[in-house]
């Protein structure tokens, strides 16, 4: 056995070619393609007012936020994967400057705070949001048109989410929420971009008016900037679903109680009642719900119709037809829900 699982190590091991003719190798351009459309596919749109998004041709952007450099393409522990390269927010952005136009200065500011902390030993998971010079917040707002306020999260084992105080991961942290409310006091068209891998807080943005939009990008990959910008854009449009139930608060949610009770071990006194099933059950507890499981916007809209069910034997068969009605080239995730 052990002879075996070390034959398959060796013939899956990067660069050896796999696939017919032994045409692939890991991080070919086939592979590279694939990562950007599973990237782009999974996004999900979860605010657009007033059709803030797709951007317009030509749209002068300014990019708030450490994240647009501090990207999380996959999780950390097992979960981490090792690749040639990864595109970040900003750099995707910048691939599409005959779309948009970034106001340089501003991500020059976090460039330098970056490399800065880098030299100072200081890892990606240990930078803190800095404090945007009022000045130049001003030159942004007066130079461009639309804000677009990043946030990334990484996630790993060893690293829950505490809401004690000593950790940011659901809730945003200081530095983040003075950085938000400064994008929001100087511009009028205001856009969320998150790069995280799990349920956070999102009721700052879903019941703010002055942010016109919200763009859930997970971590996606070593492609997963550019798939946001083609999103951003409107060369793609969006068509993913939440896989999870997002409440206004992590208290809302049944584990809370007593998940942290000890670090040496854990209740799971929800039971069954996990993500929607709590939400859908327990009294009381729908409208605590930001955006429900199987949530999802998108640019274009769709018209069902034809919908039918048919049962023989042990297997029921559900069809409709699906419509594309908007003005935009898109796809449709039909989603059915049996009980």
């Amino acid at each position: 056995m052990a002879t075996m699982e070390k034959w398959a190590r060796i013939k899956h091991q990067p660069v050896l070619p796999l696939g017919e003719n032994n045409s692939l190798i890991t991080s070919c351009e086939k592979h590279v393609e694939l990562s950007r459309k599973a990237a782009e596919e999974g996004i999900v749109l979860l605010k657009n007012n007033k059709k803030a998004l797709p951007l317009k041709n030509g749209e002068k952007i300014a990019i708030f936020g450490l994240a647009q450099l501090v990207y999380y393409r996959v999780g950390r522990g097992s979960g981490n994967i090792y690749s040639r390269y990864e595109i970040n927010v900003y750099e995707g952005l910048r691939r599409k400057e005959d779309a948009v136009s970034i106001y340089e200065p501003l991500s020059e500011f976090y460039r330098d705070y970056f490399k800065d902390q880098r030299a100072q030993g200081i890892s990606k998971l240990q930078m803190k949001e800095p404090e945007i010079p009022a000045e130049l917040v001003k030159s942004a707002s007066e130079q461009a048109d639309t804000a677009i306020i990043t946030i990334s999260r990484s996630s790993t084992e060893g690293h829950d989410r505490y809401n004690d105080g000593t950790d940011d991961y659901f809730n945003l942290s200081a530095g983040e929420k003075a950085m938000v409310e400064a994008a929001c006091n100087n511009f009028d068209k205001v856009i969320v971009v998150l790069n995280v891998g799990a349920v956070i807080d999102t009721s700052w943005f879903a019941s703010n008016d002055k942010i016109s939009a919200a763009l859930m990008i997970w971590q996606g990959g070593m492609e997963g900037g550019l798939a946001a910008a083609n999103v951003l854009v409107g060369e793609v449009t969006p068509s993913g679903k939440l896989v999870d139930t997002f409440a206004a608060d992590f208290n809302d949610f049944p584990s809370s109680e007593g998940f942290h009770e000890s670090r040496d071990y854990v209740k799971y006194t929800e039971d069954i009642f996990v993500g929607y099933r709590y939400f859908e059950t327990i009294p009381n507890k729908k409208q605590r719900v930001v955006y429900p499981f199987g949530f999802g916007l998108s640019y274009t809209s769709f018209a069902h119709t034809d919908f039918g069910v048919e049962k023989k034997e042990d297997v029921v068969t559900v069809s409709l037809t699906v419509t594309n009605t908007g003005a935009y080239a898109g796809k449709d995730v039909v989603q059915v829900y049996l009980q």
